[in-house]
């Protein structure tokens, strides 16, 4: 399926050209894996946000991110993965603390980030295994960054149409990253999404993109069973502001 590219903002990172930060609690480093191996290959359960910055030092719908995370880690708490229920005061300070961390290393790397530069964060939340104490979160909080991939040219992207739409959408945890990898085993090079459907055809969304439809003046796009994303929030908003149905 053949694609116009329209405000399409990419969530791919940069190549391994660039640096590769990693921050925690206290502390930051670099590293040589990506944000996928982070998320998908080192810890085994946990909650995940992949967010961008805009102008380096804001990050682009920063509370649709904090409450993803605050509604994923309780459904793990719900499941008893997680020892304790969360909150936003718990979460929002956590994330913001590691992307400070990070951000500073990052925009002090000139070779790296340079002018204009933006980067690609994806905050990892994983289950804390430690003695409950006052004030102990039941999570610890890390970040990965990476800069921000330009965005091609204008054009048309060519998507596959295939998997099932997964059950768990609007959380996001470490075991959609396996799962969507079966996924991304069958994209050749030139393919730059796989668009899952239901068992009837209908379109629901990619594996890391929300997807839309304009048809008859009016922009279709899922409005259930699909992880809504910030870019959705925004172009549903703009919708709204100007009168497209």
């Amino acid at each position: 399926v053949r694609l116009p590219r329209l405000l399409r903002m990419s969530e791919r990172g940069s190549p391994l050209s660039c640096l590769h930060l990693l921050a925690g609690d206290g502390w930051v480093s670099e590293t040589e894996l990506t944000s996928q191996q982070v998320v998908g290959e080192e810890h085994e359960q946990g909650a995940y946000t992949t967010a961008r910055t805009h102008n380096l030092w804001s990050i682009f719908r920063f509370s649709q991110h904090v409450t993803r995370m605050v509604d994923t880690l309780n459904d793990m708490h719900d499941r008893g993965v997680l020892r304790a229920a969360v909150t936003e005061s718990d979460v929002r300070p956590a994330m913001t603390s590691v992307a400070l961390r990070v951000l500073r290393e990052f925009s002090s790397r000139t070779s790296c980030a340079g002018a204009g530069a933006e980067a690609k964060l994806t905050f990892l939340a994983q289950p804390s295994h430690e003695q409950a104490g006052a004030g102990a979160l039941p999570f610890t909080m890390r970040v990965h960054c990476e800069k921000m991939k330009p965005m091609r040219p204008r054009g048309s992207v060519v998507c596959l149409v295939g998997g099932r739409p997964r059950e768990h959408a609007r959380s996001k945890e470490i075991g959609w990253v396996w799962e969507r990898r079966k996924l991304e085993a069958l994209m050749t090079p030139e393919v730059e999404e796989v668009v899952m459907c239901t068992a009837d055809g209908a379109l629901m969304e990619g594996t890391q993109t929300n997807f839309f439809v304009v048809q008859d003046g009016r922009l279709l796009t899922a409005g259930e069973g699909v992880l809504e994303g910030t870019v959705r929030a925004v172009v549903l908003e703009a919708c709204r502001a100007n009168g497209v149905a």
